[in-house]
């Protein structure tokens, strides 16, 4: 079993840094979010490279939590 990584923000706080940050903290919550759905499964849902680039083009986000409700 391998071990789940913990990572835990405040939606608020995700959606204020995301602003401040303009955008760069969301790349940051995206490969964080897709590390944890990638140990819960126990296998590749989401890639890193998708997980970068969802946080710079809306159209691979949305992709992006498609698969994550899709998988998960």
């Amino acid at each position: 079993m391998t071990q789940i990584p913990y990572f835990k923000n405040d939606p608020i706080i995700v959606l204020l840094l995301g602003i401040f940050t303009c955008g760069l903290y969301l790349i940051y919550w995206n490969i964080k979010a897709a590390e944890v759905m990638n140990a819960v499964a126990e296998k590749e849902i989401i890639s890193q490279p998708i997980a970068i680039f969802a946080g710079c083009c809306l159209p691979v986000n949305l992709y992006f939590y498609y698969l994550a409700g899709k998988e998960g």
